[in-house]
């Protein structure tokens, strides 16, 4: 909701160059030209969401962590799956951008890239593979979307 054309631009960045490292990193996680690009990812990622605050993922993630014991990063990236699906389709230069990130040209074909993205990282994509089950993910959902981060991810759920 709080995006502009700089933060766009510094998230698309940040995600593409975490798509590309990430993996090679995970292979050879002493190699210090990988962990250098990916520091900078991170700090494109941060400069993008330092004005505009962070949203839905984030919000989950902190229950996740707090009443399942799964670690920060995880909880805020195995939803991501889920988050993009909403995301898509409720603004035309977030669509954009978005889709640009997984190359793709539809919404569908950029949340299975980011599955198999995260999947290929050893990150399952379904809450119950952390435990939660069913009716605890969609209150979770649910209760994180209206909280002020959640309400900070689009305006369909604003």
């Amino acid at each position: 909701m709080n995006r502009n054309p700089v933060s766009t631009s510094l998230a698309v960045q940040s995600a593409r160059r975490t798509i590309a490292i990430l993996p090679m990193l995970m292979q050879a996680p002493a190699n210090q030209d990988l962990r250098t690009h990916m520091a900078e990812a991170a700090l494109l990622a941060g400069l993008a969401f330092s004005n505009t605050k962070t949203a839905l993922a984030h919000s989950l993630s902190y229950d996740i962590t707090l009443q399942y014991g799964v670690p920060h990063g995880i909880a805020c990236s195995f939803s991501l799956p889920l988050v993009l699906e909403m995301a898509l389709g409720a603004d035309d230069v977030a669509d954009a951008a978005l889709l640009s990130i997984f190359d793709a040209t539809t919404p569908a074909s950029a949340v299975e890239r980011l599955t198999a993205f995260l999947q290929g990282l050893g990150v399952a994509t379904d809450p119950a593979r952390y435990g939660v089950d069913s009716n605890a993910w969609q209150a979770m959902v649910k209760k994180a979307a209206s909280g002020p981060r959640g309400r900070n991810f689009i305006r369909a759920l604003a």
